[in-house]
């Protein structure tokens, strides 16, 4: 198992149609960066990304924007799988104990889940309030 230092997080969706969220993970080994997509579904103590942000001791909320990057040097474990590298498990045990003593998971927690399309935070969606700039006006 090597050591790699974290560059930086930050959310995508993948796959058919973009409906997989996950938590990108960018990391160098040997001079090359590599990334690890982590599955990020639901708000429990089996979402593997919540265990990562505790593992590296940041919180959702501390992906300000678009991304996160890591100011200081954060070594993590990574393993090699072919030709690339992906994060050992290591993280992701150590992730649930720390997940459950942080003090920022509530394991009730309201968060919007939409079945397949995921997404953390409150959601209110007013139909109203729609893209009302794709409308068509009066037509002649």
């Amino acid at each position: 198992m090597l050591k790699t230092e974290l560059e930086r997080v930050y959310y995508r969706a993948i796959g058919q149609q973009m409906m997989v969220d996950t938590l990108s993970v960018d990391f160098t080994v040997n001079g090359g960066v590599f990334t690890h997509r982590i599955p990020n579904r639901g708000w429990s103590y089996d979402n593997p990304s919540l265990l990562f942000l505790a593992y590296v001791d940041l919180k959702p909320s501390d992906i300000d924007g678009t991304q996160y990057v890591f100011d200081e040097e954060i070594m993590c474990p990574v393993v090699k799988v072919e030709d690339t590298y992906r994060l050992a498990e290591k993280p992701f045990k150590v992730g649930k104990y720390l997940l459950r003593e942080s003090d920022w998971f509530d394991p009730e927690g309201e968060v919007w889940n939409s079945g397949q399309n995921k997404a953390f935070g409150g959601m209110n969606v007013e139909p109203s309030t729609g893209n009302r700039a794709a409308a068509d006006e009066d037509k002649k």
